[in-house]
């Protein structure tokens, strides 16, 4: 055979390969690797723990009866005294009408509001942290969102100690007892600690996917196919 003929031969197969790719209506995959953030469920929980911390302390703060000994219980914003004429009627007024000194209430005021929008602030910059695609910053705000935490645990704690330690001083009641909104705080500072713990912990974890992504083009469209590698 001689060298033209080798050489229609050789273009004659390679035309029927074309025209065989053309028939089936697609031509040869193309591979690219790709990185996809991904959202731990770790981060899930701490964030929501903040949210239900910062909720339970809204819900605290409004509440008259953190403390109660006797015949009187005391929240932050005011102080109620069961009637002693008739039962089971309270009469409720501000804290400046109690007996006692307001330095120590006005203290736990603040240290609760501080521990209310620090938490909130927490939140706000760990949702952040979550979402985000920058890879570089997510440490940042994870470190960001737990020093936030600590500094919201602190003043809430500080303040659960002093309250229930001035008001058992100033009344010295016969037997005391904490109310709801008290409870509502010492959870909500479980939960503080448990999201800074986890945002510390958890802190420089890998929350990338590297994909290898298979690319068909076809006559319909584009078909892709995603494998993780």
């Amino acid at each position: 055979m001689s060298e033209l003929d080798v050489s229609e031969f050789a273009d004659g197969e390679r035309g029927v390969e074309e025209n065989t790719k053309q028939a089936e209506g697609g031509m040869a995959p193309t591979v690219s690797i790709e990185e996809v953030g991904i959202v731990r469920p770790i981060k899930v929980v701490g964030l929501m723990s903040m949210i239900v911390g910062v909720l339970l302390v809204a819900l605290a703060t409004a509440g008259s009866n953190w403390v109660r000994g006797d015949n009187k219980m005391e929240g932050l914003w005011a102080v109620c005294y069961d009637d002693a004429n008739e039962t089971g009627v309270i009469n409720c007024s501000d804290n400046e009408s109690r007996i006692g000194s307001l330095d120590w209430m006005d203290a736990c005021r603040a240290l609760t509001i501080v521990a209310l929008m620090g938490g909130f602030a927490s939140f706000v910059v760990g949702t952040i942290g979550v979402t985000t695609s920058d890879l570089k910053l997510k440490p940042c705000f994870y470190t960001t969102t737990t020093v936030l935490m600590w500094l919201s645990a602190i003043p809430l704690l500080t303040t659960l100690c002093v309250f229930v330690t001035r008001f058992v001083k100033e009344n010295q009641p016969q037997t005391w007892s904490v109310g709801w909104p008290f409870v509502f705080a010492l959870i909500a500072l479980a939960l503080y600690i448990l999201a800074a713990i986890i945002f510390a912990v958890d802190r420089n974890a890998d929350e990338i996917l590297v994909c290898e992504v298979s690319t068909a083009n076809a006559e319909e469209g584009i078909e892709e196919e995603a494998t993780d590698v």
